[in-house]
């Protein structure tokens, strides 16, 4: 696609709206913008030129070439000695062991309302809480 600067210019300008999906608003804007610049152009006398591009480089893959096993350890003894591990060897690969975890509770959540009713029941009234209608028929369900 071949634009001239102004024109990129004033696209550049505009991107937002369009990527907000403002359509109608980024063309008048872009006119607005673009005929503006191109009568200052005008008025000093200038040309329009066509825009190019920056020049990217090129994005390549270094291409992986496998070495012998006689290799590779020569190349691991010299980065050793580079090193100066003398005497000792690489430390072994670490193997990941999942553990289970017991969930620890931030607090006590009190007696169990269906196992120790009148427990609870002392609890909420020490608490200033109601006591459940169904905990309250236990109760009186164990009193008759």
């Amino acid at each position: 696609m071949v634009i001239t600067q102004i024109t990129k210019y004033a696209l550049d300008e505009v991107m937002y709206l369009i990527e907000a999906g403002q359509m109608r608003a980024a063309q008048d804007n872009f006119f607005g913008t673009y005929n503006v610049m191109v009568a200052k152009a005008q008025l000093k006398g200038r040309q329009q030129e066509f825009y190019t591009p920056p020049l990217q480089l090129e994005h390549k893959e270094p291409e992986h070439t496998p070495v012998s096993n006689d290799e590779a350890q020569k190349h691991l003894k010299s980065l050793m000695e580079r090193l100066r591990i003398n005497g000792r060897k690489p430390a072994p690969v670490q193997k990941l062991q999942t553990t289970e975890k017991e969930p620890e509770l931030k607090q006590e959540l009190g007696p169990d309302p269906f196992d120790n009713p009148h427990e609870y029941a002392e609890m909420c009234r020490r608490e200033g809480m109601p006591i459940p209608r169904n905990i309250q028929r236990l109760i009186d369900g164990v009193n008759v």
